[in-house]
């Protein structure tokens, strides 16, 4: 007996996403159409319609790849043989020069890659430094420690996305899925072309990357919720 899978999604992570598909796409999705869109596959349905581009039947994430490759090579000044979808970022992109070099990637590129974030080894603590200060500060208990504490806390997730290094893909090939389903158009030999066969896939792998869902559970029949 086959059961109704419920997505149950947050709005606005809902919004977060079909804003990163409207982007990677070049496309706006209307809010009167999206009111009828009740299923996965209907949303994938609607994703694809609204692409008005030529149709070319190739892969779109082969294509990020040699275009990441390449941009790697002339920003690391590096052999293209020694690049692999498996080469590990950390080693080509090493923590002291890896801002900078992020930088300079994303210039060569035209866009920007959201590959490094700021470490949890840091932001975990500023959390709970900042959420005790506040407890203490509320319950007039040390005011002076509790709102230095405040300070502190707002001083290192400052600091902490400033110079943000962690890395959020950890291979090249990795990056390169990211930025076919975030960049679609903009890694592509041919910005006006699309492969039609590949959104619903590409819709379901930034589902997944950025909800945390299971492939398994993006069905079409599947319902936003």
């Amino acid at each position: 007996m086959e059961t109704t899978t419920y997505l149950r999604i947050a709005p606005e992570d809902l919004d977060d996403v079909l804003t990163k598909i409207e982007q990677a796409y070049s496309i706006t999705l209307d809010t009167n159409e999206l009111r009828q869109v009740e299923t996965f596959g209907q949303l994938c349905e609607a994703v694809t319609e609204k692409i008005r581009l030529a149709e070319v039947a190739d892969c779109t994430s082969q294509q990020a790849f040699y275009k990441l490759r390449q941009s790697l090579v002339d920003v690391l000044h590096i052999d293209r043989q020694t690049i692999r979808p498996t080469t590990e970022l950390a080693t080509l992109l090493p923590k002291k020069t890896r801002r900078a070099a992020v930088r300079q990637l994303e210039s060569v590129m035209g866009f920007n890659l959201d590959m490094t974030m700021a470490s949890p080894y840091v932001t975990i603590p500023a959390q709970v430094l900042l959420l005790v200060s506040i407890i203490l500060l509320i319950k007039g208990n040390v005011p002076i420690y509790a709102g230095s504490g405040v300070l502190l806390g707002i001083g290192l997730f400052i600091a902490a996305i400033k110079f943000a290094r962690h890395l959020t893909v950890q291979t090249v090939g990795e990056l390169a899925e990211k930025l076919a389903r975030e960049h679609y158009t903009k890694v592509r030999r041919d910005s006006c072309t699309v492969n039609k066969r590949e959104i619903a896939d590409q819709v379901k792998q930034l589902f997944s990357a950025d909800l945390g869902l299971e492939p398994h559970e993006l069905q079409p029949e599947a319902i936003l919720v």
